[in-house]
């Protein structure tokens, strides 16, 4: 049967709800979708990271990067739906003609939600000695600053030194890398995303080592999270310097 494709302002005869030229065009859009949860998966583990504690001491907390967050989840959440998606099965359903658009608006949602301003690293408590003890005063500072002053006792750090003692403690166990970027984001409030250890296993910055209790005749890869850790700031390095 030939009808004319149901996307609005297109007249095109097709054999199913969508013409060859909107099917191809929904599909580009939902190529988009994985790289596009990912990259809120990690806006959300940004926005957590440098959200703010209350005390506990009466003072209140900001609540706008909770309400971003949320509206991040809830985006991540309306995208699944459409990962994996074949446009060409989609075009048999009598409502395709709607999907492009409203696909095209939830992307939308997510790159304004990941289009924030550059937030500061925490890099952890100061550690410093002070008469009272161990200062415990988180460290934070802009992408490009090479030290940082301790705002509660006045303690010099060096930002690569931190890197470096970090790196050197948090090597952990080898795991899958969906749970080493778990553990780098809960650790070090480092984000990686799984495109980033992809691309690092390909061009050989990044070795693996093979699960030997496995369930599957093939073991799967397994990494070190330092390993991973250590990539990913000479990789920043590599920028910074370009």
């Amino acid at each position: 049967m030939t009808m004319e494709c149901t996307t609005e302002d297109c007249r095109n005869m097709t054999s199913t709800y969508l013409c060859t030229q909107c099917v191809s065009d929904l599909q580009q859009w939902l190529d988009r979708v994985p790289d596009m949860r990912e990259e809120l998966f990690v806006t959300m583990a940004r926005l957590d990271a440098i959200a703010p504690r209350n005390s506990g001491g009466g003072g209140g907390t900001t609540e706008a990067p909770a309400a971003v967050n949320h509206g991040a989840m809830d985006v991540r959440y309306a995208l699944a739906v459409w990962e994996g998606q074949d446009a060409r099965k989609l075009a048999e359903d009598k409502f395709a003609g709607g999907f492009l658009p409203l696909l095209q608006e939830l992307l939308a949602k997510a790159e304004r939600i990941i289009d924030l301003p550059t937030q500061k690293i925490v890099y952890g408590p100061c550690q410093a000695d002070t008469d009272t003890g161990e200062c415990e005063q988180q460290l934070k500072a802009e992408p490009e600053e090479e030290a940082i002053t301790c705002p509660a006792c006045g303690a010099s750090h060096n930002v690569e030194s931190i890197i470096q003692d970090r790196t050197k403690r948090t090597r952990g166990n080898p795991m899958p890398p969906k749970e080493v970027r778990e553990y780098l984001m809960k650790t070090t409030r480092t984000y990686v995303t799984k495109k980033d250890i992809e691309n690092w296993v390909m061009h050989g910055h990044i070795k693996y080592v093979l699960a030997r209790v496995t369930t599957t005749a093939k073991p799967p890869r397994i990494y070190y999270p330092g390993d991973v850790l250590a990539t990913h700031h000479k990789m920043k390095d590599r920028k910074r310097a370009a």
